[in-house]
């Protein structure tokens, strides 16, 4: 339903009040109230309802009688919903506006889920359209009650194998496959929709989809239509194999599904590889993970395929940062993954959080980075010592200038372990002690100090014991541009950066718009746009209301799409002889043809020119000769395909 201005009353039926003053009810009105509340056949529990600028609510503390859902559905502050209970006499079909099945986006794809529902035996629908936002919705009427869950259960099955998708924002279905409630938690309840006909409601045409009605009467007598055409037979028929289908592919699989979802994440994380820096810990977890829960592998088998898993995978060369120590830390991941994961549909004993096994193989890799410092720390100053003794042995006593000394001990050192001694490892504070004349605190060096060690000797990373070919599992090949090499390649390395300036900034910069009047803030530009069309579009609405007031003014029905347009008329057939107050007043469906002259009928509301588009604005109006017929209600028709007739070039 729509909104009047400065009036309470509904305007798509004259007969509904918004704030009754009595209980009285005038009798059509009641007849109209029963055959829709027969029609529905609505779950009065658990009904919504929404205020303007509030969020939809549940009403849980009483049911909706036939009363109660008629004094809310024809009070215009009310939007009234309801939901589905056991059984049902209709189902419902929600489109948003920004569906690839719209008929705005794709009337392909919506003929493609009305065929799709053929199946079913849901051959005649209603289109409404459901609110302002031009979403729509399309009815389904039956001539008897089906289950709810079931049919719920075969509308999505007929829709997903017709290769399309039930969820929000696309394609909902009403009733929905609602959830199960968890032990002790009571009853799940199915989705609520709201009603037809109200705010912003219109009947559309099939075809194009334009409004051609927002009569209630409109709507039962084409749900009635539908209920005949909408065979149940057919619904009944596949109840229960339906329902066992989404049994089985949502309810009784779902740990299977959680499981191949799970696959699927990891495989997909896996193909990805590395796409930045400071990806390593992540992705050699991740393959773990896949590992132990998939293979079942052990410690040695898990290590062999993290390696050939890590190496293989995509980026490799260019981001992994710890290509010269990878097989260490694949051991190092190893040893955590088996503490924190277990084979599938075990329980892992564990305990320790995934934080602290991040940090357990962060703390590995620092030990192991500072033992190796100390070992070559250890080295470099037994190299010193040998040095500094055998160049005391040869001359005697050593230099007293120390750059002489120090150009000595390097050359010393260079012919006999093939590397020099750099000055900054001499001048550190414990071989200080060794060579310089300072701080030298012994003149001998003792026979029993270790020799420094060969460079192949220095500790280096623990080597992984090789498994057969049988029983390595083979990752991926390896993309193009990755590398197993512990090198990053010459491509990769990063070239000095040349630091380009910026040229100076125009005077119509931010920082000197305001005082250049030829320049507009970008904000202003929008502004001045919204405000035009704000005062374009007031002027328009200003001009519809004057000419709204208007009487007899005689137009032309011109609709571009089709020729013609039909719609229940309330009428009075002329009788000679008898007076027009005696006469029964009928209801008949009339038809409008393109190009006929009409006149607009003011003995009933129209849409209010301020609560909708000029687009969506209807208003009755009748033929200029209606021979033998007094027309009490007109034709709705959108007020964009009336005009003014072409004037008589004789005159």
């Amino acid at each position: 339903m729509t909104y009047l201005e400065d009036d309470s009353r509904s305007i798509t039926n004259p007969n509904l009040s918004n704030h009754r003053s009595d209980c009285s009810i005038d009798p059509t009105e009641l007849e109209q109230r029963n055959r829709l509340c027969d029609l529905l056949n609505f779950h009065p529990w658990d009904f919504i309802e929404k205020y303007p600028n509030e969020n939809w609510y549940t009403v849980k503390n009483y049911y909706l009688s036939q009363e109660k859902f008629w004094y809310k559905y024809t009070d215009n502050e009310i939007i009234l919903g309801v939901r589905f209970g056991e059984y049902t006499k209709y189902a419902l079909i929600d489109i948003d506006i920004n569906s690839a099945v719209h008929p705005y986006q794709s009337f392909e794809k919506l003929r493609k889920l009305i065929q799709a529902l053929y199946d079913l035996g849901l051959n005649e629908q209603i289109t409404i359209r459901s609110s302002p936002t031009k979403g729509i919705h399309c009815y389904f009427f039956f001539d008897e009650p089906v289950k709810s869950y079931p049919l719920a259960c075969s509308m999505r099955r007929v829709i997903e194998e017709a290769g399309l998708e039930v969820k929000p924002g696309q394609i909902e279905i009403f009733p929905n496959t609602k959830q199960y409630a968890n032990a002790g938690e009571g009853y799940s309840l199915y989705n609520g929709h709201r009603l037809p006909l109200q705010q912003g409601s219109y009947i559309l045409d099939d075809e194009d989809f334009e409004p051609v009605s927002d009569s209630l009467d409109d709507f039962i007598a084409r749900g009635s239509s539908s209920a005949k055409a909408n065979d149940t037979t057919i619904i009944k028929q596949r109840a229960a194999e339906d329902y066992q289908w989404f049994k089985d592919k949502y309810r009784g699989g779902f740990a299977r599904k959680q499981h191949n979802d799970w696959i699927k994440n990891i495989l997909r994380r896996m193909a990805e590889g590395w796409t930045d820096f400071g990806q390593t810990n992540d992705l050699l977890l991740t393959i773990a993970n896949y590992g132990v829960l998939k293979f079942k592998l052990k410690y040695q088998e898990l290590v062999q395929y993290l390696l050939h898993t890590a190496t293989s995978a995509p980026n490799y060369a260019l981001y992994c940062q710890h290509q010269h120590e990878i097989e260490a830390r694949c051991r190092d991941v190893a040893k955590a993954a088996r503490k924190y994961w277990s084979k599938y549909r075990s329980k892992p004993q564990r305990d320790v959080t995934y934080a602290q096994v991040i940090e357990e193989i962060e703390q590995k890799a620092k030990e192991r980075k500072n033992n190796k410092n100390e070992a070559r720390k250890v080295n470099a100053t037994n190299k010193i010592i040998a040095t500094v003794q055998a160049i005391a042995e040869a001359l005697g006593e050593l230099p007293k200038n120390v750059k002489q000394l120090i150009e000595l001990i390097q050359q010393k050192a260079r012919s006999t372990y093939g590397e020099g001694i750099s000055e900054n490892t001499l001048r550190k504070e414990h071989n200080l002690k060794i060579w310089h004349p300072s701080h030298r605190t012994f003149k001998t060096v003792s026979n029993d100090v270790t020799p420094p060690l060969e460079p192949e000797n220095l500790p280096q990373e623990e080597e992984t014991p090789e498994l057969a070919d049988s029983e390595i599992l083979q990752p991926q090949q390896p993309t193009e541009g990755n590398s197993t090499e512990r090198v990053t390649p010459a491509k990769v390395v990063r070239k000095k950066l040349k630091i380009v300036k910026k040229p100076k900034s125009l005077e119509t910069r931010q920082g000197n718009c305001y005082i250049d009047p030829r320049y507009t803030l970008p904000y202003m530009k929008g502004l001045c746009v919204a405000v035009w069309k704000l005062y374009e579009r007031s002027i328009g609405r200003i001009y519809l209301a004057e000419f709204m007031k208007k009487t007899n003014i005689e137009l032309v029905y011109q609709n571009p799409h089709k020729p013609s347009t039909s719609s229940r008329v309330r009428l009075k057939k002329l009788v000679e002889g008898k007076r027009v107050s005696s006469l029964p007043e009928i209801l008949e469906f009339k038809t409008l043809e393109s190009g006929t002259t009409v006149v607009i009928d003011r003995k009933n509301y129209h849409s209010s020119l301020y609560s909708h588009s000029t687009d969506l604005i209807l208003t009755y109006v009748k033929p200029l000769e209606t021979p033998g017929e007094i027309w009490k209600l007109g034709i709705p028709v959108p007020l964009r395909y009336l005009s003014f007739p072409e004037p008589d070039p004789k005159t």
